[in-house]
């Protein structure tokens, strides 16, 4: 959080709508976490009218049921256009930190990885340009190579997940369902083994962190049902994993993938060992998967109050990276600095 001397030309990229976002998230939130009491309060009658701006109420907004929902949800390109020039700079700084920085890699390993051709073979038969498609994760590895990533790292065989991992979120319905479509390729594809190999590797130790670069996506499914390109929701397998079979007290969340991870929310919204954290794009319940879910005022059931915390944008071109930035630390840092968990999942799903 920036100090009493620090420029604060990065409140300009805050938006009212923003604004509006943030302030909501803290209103909702203040009886759950002492660390968002932070501006104090008043009576009412220290009110100086309408215009006062210590005074802030939030408003539930859901256009979702009687809105002309868009056919398409664009989801690329948040970020403002930069020119050739400037693009040209930004490589040769990053070719000329490379040329003089060395790497040294302590013993052991700081970073586990995991990644199997196999789930390529997922794909449409009757859409190249399907937005969930083999190149996703093809061109993550790739990349990883050549930053010299996959070089430094402990690379995990993959193994495919038993029935009882993946029970431990989903209905036995829907993994009787799924693992019936290993004979057509379904159920290896939809896989989410990968997760659980990475947290089982930072839990023994054997790595500071891990990246699973799996697909297909997991954040939409719900315990009964595939949903928005996901059979099982693979993130949420995985934190239960840690918290049922190895012994994790509390897990970390932070979903900011363009969509709300609804999966995700109900797989957790009662349990106060997972703080779940989205950052996704609204439009006031336009903005699939279209929920009133999605919304700021929703913070968790029963024990799980407040450890679900949802920060939805309503205004088109708000999440630039400045403002995924800065929401994070005006939200997720308090919440994070108290809770302190061991596992901490900050991945797009």
């Amino acid at each position: 959080m920036p100090g009493p001397n620090c420029a604060h030309d990065w409140l300009q990229v805050l938006t009212s709508s923003l604004q509006e976002s943030v302030l909501s998230l803290v209103y909702v939130q203040r009886p759950y976490w002492k660390c968002f009491q932070y501006q104090g309060s008043f009576s009412l009658g220290e009110v100086r009218g309408e215009d006062d701006p210590r005074v802030f109420t939030p408003s539930l907004s859901f256009r979702g049921h009687t809105g002309a929902r868009p056919l398409r949800f664009p989801t690329r390109d948040p970020l403002p256009p930069r020119p050739p020039e400037t693009l040209k700079k930004i490589a040769d700084k990053l070719l000329c930190l490379r040329q003089k920085e060395v790497v040294r890699s302590p013993p052991g390993s700081r970073l586990c990885l995991v990644y199997d051709q196999g789930m390529e073979q997922h794909h449409s038969l009757t859409e190249g340009e399907h937005p969930e498609r083999p190149e996703r994760i093809r061109r993550v590895w790739e990349m990883l190579g050549r930053a010299g990533v996959v070089q430094r790292s402990t690379v995990l065989q993959s193994r495919v997940a038993q029935r009882e991992e993946v029970a431990l979120v989903h209905t036995q319905d829907h993994v009787d369902f799924m693992f019936g479509l290993e004979g057509l390729g379904g159920g290896g594809a939809a896989d989410p083994s990968g997760e659980l190999q990475v947290v089982e590797e930072v839990m023994a130790g054997g790595a500071r962190a891990g990246v699973a670069v799996i697909r297909p996506p997991g954040h939409h499914a719900e315990p009964d049902r595939p949903h928005g390109f996901c059979f099982y929701n693979n993130v949420a397998v995985a934190a239960r994993h840690a918290t049922h079979n190895l012994g994790c007290q509390r897990v970390l969340i932070v979903d900011w993938d363009v969509h709300h991870g609804n999966g995700i929310q109900h797989a957790f919204e009662d349990d106060p060992r997972v703080l779940y954290m989205s950052l996704h794009r609204y439009d006031h319940g336009m903005f699939f998967p279209s929920s009133e879910d999605a919304n700021f005022d929703r913070v968790g059931t029963g024990a799980g109050q407040g450890y679900t915390i949802n920060i939805p944008w309503n205004k088109d071109g708000e999440m630039r990276l400045a403002s995924v930035l800065i929401s994070v630390a005006l939200a997720l840092e308090p919440a994070v600095v108290r809770e302190n968990p061991p596992l901490r999942d900050t991945g797009p799903v």
